[in-house]
């Protein structure tokens, strides 16, 4: 069994380096880290990036800084014999966004923002592929859970369903272009209820049924892709 620690890169190493003062735990990796060595706890998911688009300036303008701190980051997980499940574009239109363009090009492999995360995560792989802390590559963080609503009012990202498979086709074969072997997931939540319908005929009706959801999970995690992720929400009482 392994943790969620969201910030442990973001707001720890890279804010240590940036000069920036540490949120949460703080900047110091240690105080993320060794709990989790303390109690046996063998991996952390964490964000490998930033999450707002007016922080890809620290990739972009300070970039030996930054691959520097990650550098520090994956060594201090080393020490402490810790695994990474490396979430590295948690916030999906982040790049697009830096670019002013709208999340809906995720899916257009010759959008501005695409070709830098490309470029982003080809680094990454590229660089750390013989490291043994990183465990495994998670695209991003539940962006299934942004697509087909559009047509319920503007406050929905305006992303299809297709948009988003094509985003994951275009990312996970840059991973594997440079690391082929490593566990390699989209990192959805589970789909919605009604996740064929919203798709399909922009209705919440009719709910899905079990043939309807796994098609949807197809659209979810297509090749290069290597394995199904879902996060699960058990919320009610009685379950």
């Amino acid at each position: 069994m392994g943790v969620n620690q969201h910030g442990a890169f973001r707001y720890g190493e890279l804010s240590k380096a940036l000069g920036q003062s540490g949120t949460g735990i703080g900047i110091n990796i240690d105080g993320y880290f060794k709990p989790l060595l303390d109690n046996g706890i063998p991996f952390v998911r964490c964000q490998l990036g930033v999450f707002y688009a007016n922080e890809v300036k620290y990739y972009v303008d300070q970039h030996d800084l930054y691959m520097k701190a990650m550098d520090k980051f994956f060594a201090k997980a080393e020490e402490y014999n810790i695994g990474i499940i490396a979430s590295l574009m948690w916030n999906l239109g982040t790049f697009c966004e830096y670019y002013g363009e709208p999340v809906s090009e995720v899916g257009n492999p010759n959008s501005k923002g695409v070709k830098l995360a490309v470029k982003y995560v080809t680094e990454i792989a590229e660089r750390y592929k013989d490291c043994p802390a990183l465990w495994a590559y998670e695209i991003g963080n539940e962006g299934n859970l942004g697509v087909d609503l559009r047509w319920i009012g503007p406050q929905h990202m305006d992303l299809t369903t297709a948009q988003l498979n094509s985003y994951y086709k275009i990312i996970s074969a840059a991973i594997k272009a440079k690391d082929p072997n490593r566990l390699l997931v989209a990192g959805d939540s589970e789909p919605r209820g009604s996740s064929k319908a919203l798709r399909t005929r922009q209705s919440w009706a009719p709910a899905d049924t079990y043939a309807d959801t796994k098609e949807t999970m197809s659209y979810y995690s297509p090749n290069p892709l290597n394995a199904i992720s879902v996060h699960m929400y058990n919320e009610s009482s009685d379950q």
